[in-house]
């Protein structure tokens, strides 16, 4: 198993009899099959790899654009095909045939610019279910016949002629070759300015909801209340405050198609938790951020001619959604957690300071204090000319 999610191949020994034990038979999956271009690549490394190709058709896939030009380019690459006409009623196969040669082989012909390739067709009974043990009865001499014609042409392929085709099928087409590199190259590029955008976006909005905004309590403002905290012990309204601007008792994290969101559940005794307003910033621009990402890969996969890497991001982003979620709140309750330890430590190290200053501690030990949760806050001090806020 080459590759856990996209590449699965099984392997077991032919029965004796139909085929000779030299030979080895490779059944790929249909290459415009839905989901086909997480196993294309290993499509494609099988038939480089082979001396025969078997191009098996029907009624219902002969004229599909995309499938013909695939004979078309393996034709021009030197391999040998034959045609086999599968799940065609009788009566239709000789319109099939003659429809694909006078008609579909010329117009891609002249849209590619390449000679039409001349396989040979071999069309196989039409089973029905229940048929299938049929295949080699005597009813059913198409198959010994398709048997036949790939044995006798696998016993005349020169080996050395086709890898010398092959390398002029590469030299032609080098640029046509190489572009789904660069078009996967490109891609690459595009998701990693796409991520950087974001993120400067998630830095902005930061910035904008949180650091520079009047409507917040800054830290500097909770390096003063946490001071008047050690000052006051008891004072129940500073405590409110500062138990609000913590991080609630819970904080659940939801994950939508492209959507992170957070909310904050209700304490144990039922009261509902306001949202500290540094932690609704990292929230509403991780929202951003996420939200965005998620329209681009959307937007990609829209496109009529886009590289697999968009469809490959767009069924593992609902997964790494959760991760890069989990992982966000991680960091956000740790960046918190350390602020704290910061502000904390800087205000009992400046209560230190002022115990070697009597008078204006007994100053601030007489200040009221007042404020608007999320809004601004303000200290006054009781002098004789009434009360001065700061």
């Amino acid at each position: 198993m080459a590759d856990q999610d996209f590449s699965r191949y099984k392997v077991s020994a032919l029965s004796p009899g139909p085929l000779p034990a030299d030979l080895v038979l490779w059944g790929t999956p249909d290459c415009d099959a839905v989901g086909s271009t997480r196993y294309l690549g290993s499509v494609v490394e099988a038939v480089t790899l082979s001396d025969l190709v078997i191009y098996v058709t029907s009624i219902e896939k002969y004229a599909v654009e995309h499938i013909v030009e695939w004979v078309f380019q393996l034709n021009d690459a030197g391999l040998v095909i034959i045609e086999c006409l599968n799940k065609t009623p009788k009566r239709d196969r000789d319109l099939v045939v003659r429809k694909q040669t006078d008609t579909i082989f010329p117009t891609m012909s002249k849209r590619l610019g390449l000679p039409c390739p001349t396989p040979m067709v071999v069309a196989l009974r039409n089973l029905t279910d229940g048929e299938e043990a049929d295949l080699w009865g005597p009813a059913h001499p198409e198959a010994d016949e398709l048997r036949q014609a790939v044995l006798a042409r696998f016993r005349t392929v020169d080996r050395k002629a086709q890898a010398i085709a092959g390398l002029a099928f590469v030299r032609r087409r080098l640029v046509d070759v190489l572009m789904p590199v660069r078009i996967e190259l490109e891609s690459c590029r595009n998701w990693e300015a796409a991520v950087d955008s974001a993120t400067a976006a998630f830095l902005t909005s930061y910035e904008r909801d949180y650091l520079t905004s009047p409507t917040v309590i800054e830290p500097f403002t909770r390096l003063n209340l946490e001071i008047l905290r050690l000052l006051g012990p008891e004072n129940p309204r500073i405590r409110q405050v500062l138990t609000l601007m913590r991080l609630p008792s819970r904080m659940v994290l939801h994950v939508g198609r492209r959507l992170l969101s957070l909310t904050f559940a209700e304490d144990a005794d039922g009261s509902a938790t306001n949202v500290p307003p540094e932690l609704k910033a990292y929230s509403d621009a991780h929202t951003e951020l996420l939200n965005t990402l998620g329209l681009r890969i959307e937007a990609e996969q829209k496109a009529t001619r886009h590289h697999p890497f968009w469809d490959i991001m767009a069924e593992s982003w609902p997964t790494q959604l959760g991760v890069l979620t989990q992982e966000f709140g991680d960091k956000v309750v740790q960046q918190m957690q350390a602020t704290d330890r910061i502000i904390q430590t800087a205000a009992r190290d400046i209560v230190e300071e002022l115990k070697g200053q009597p008078n204006l501690l007994a100053l601030l030990r007489g200040a009221r204090f007042t404020t608007n949760v999320g809004g601004p806050s303000s200290v006054s001090f009781c002098r004789t000319t009434g009360w001065r806020p700061i």
